[in-house]
């Protein structure tokens, strides 16, 4: 297959830049595109987005006001299935293989159509969980993409390990020699574990180290009360003079947050590799993790296990750290990221594997 041939369908959850979330994928389409000679984009839902000619975004309309009839929750997923299969059938003479990001479930709706019509299907799927839903999606698809050896379809024969593509021209880092903050940016959730974070402040402050900290991020529905209890944790260590919390910021906005943090913290369970801290790295945030990939591919210091008195001498560490260390860490680790995990890199990749099919 000629590469300057090749046509892309591509299913994700939405395409909206501005989205705090999943706006990064925004940026991802837009890179792909100039790989392939088309694009053709099936969201559950689009938001506000400036994609280059040869890319077509079609909705399945969950950003439209809903229906008096079928609106419960069983009938909204009908009503997206049948629009979703309806449109990759649609649009079966426009597209030579399919890249479905995230969501194993247009897999199992698409899988077995796609195959009959000949389409190469790709499902990326970065989650130390699976399930009988997943161990379906992988056997129908020809390939999957994860970034950890630790996710749940590392296991398979079929999988390769990716790039987690970061865009390190727009996550850039200047030099900036006046960051204080100490940051934790994401969703506040369990799997997060933001509650880790803000007991090593606590735990901080009584071991009399000065800091300014900043949670930055937004709770679903079911995580409220996760939330509130991390609140009111906050406040009454006496620690609301020193901990900033903002709700969830767009997209397009988080360069500015990281670039004025000496040190950005995520706890996220080990199993997938969250982009913020590849974007933070990118952006010279000092970083501290306590996901086990980092073993050994950077500097110990910056890796921590999930226990508050270990995160907090961690950042006291960090926080000592002499203007030169700071420095020669921030160049290392932005290297690590622009040579073996920038959106540059996942793009060329990507194209040489659907050229193999």
């Amino acid at each position: 297959m000629n590469e300057r041939k090749l046509r892309l369908l591509v299913v994700t959850q939405t395409v909206d830049k501005n989205d705090g979330v999943l706006g990064f994928f925004h940026r991802w389409i837009e890179v792909f595109s100039e790989n392939f000679s088309s694009i053709k984009v099936v969201c559950l839902g689009k938001g506000a987005f400036d994609l280059p000619d040869n890319v077509s975004v079609f909705s399945l309309g969950k950003e439209e006001k809903e229906l008096r009839i079928m609106n419960n929750e069983l009938g909204k997923k009908a009503r997206y299935g049948f629009r979703f299969v309806r449109q990759i059938v649609r649009m079966r003479n426009e597209y030579d293989a399919v890249f479905v990001h995230m969501n194993e479930e247009y897999v199992l709706l698409g899988g077995i159509l796609w195959r009959l019509m000949g389409k190469k299907v790709m499902l990326w799927r970065n989650h130390k969980d699976g399930s009988f839903k997943t161990r379906l999606a992988v056997f129908l698809s020809h390939k999957v993409f994860c970034t950890s050896e630790s996710s749940f379809t590392a296991r398979y024969k079929k999988t390769v390990l990716m790039p987690v593509g970061i865009d390190t021209d727009f996550f850039d880092y200047n030099g900036e020699d006046d960051r204080k903050e100490i940051l934790f940016l994401g969703r506040v959730a369990p799997i997060k574990r933001p509650h880790l974070f803000a007991e090593s402040l606590v735990n901080l402050k009584n071991h009399g180290v000065e800091f300014t900290a900043r949670i930055v991020g937004d709770h679903l529905s079911k995580d409220e009360v996760y939330s509130e209890e991390i609140i009111k944790s906050i406040d009454s260590a006496k620690l609301s003079d020193r901990v900033i919390l903002e709700r969830g910021v767009p997209y397009v906005e988080t360069p500015k947050y990281y670039r004025r943090a000496l040190i950005h913290v995520n706890l996220t369970f080990s199993g997938s590799l969250d982009k913020t801290i590849f974007e933070a790295m990118s952006s010279g945030a000092l970083p501290l993790i306590s996901n086990e990939y980092f073993k050994g591919k950077i500097d110990d210091m910056f890796v921590t296990r999930d226990e508050p008195k270990e995160i907090a001498e961690k950042l006291r560490n960090l926080l000592l750290l002499l203007d030169e260390q700071r420095e020669d860490s921030r160049k290392s680790l932005r290297n690590f990221v622009e040579k073996e995990h920038s959106l540059k890199l996942l793009s060329e990749r990507l194209v040489a594997l659907v050229s193999t099919f």
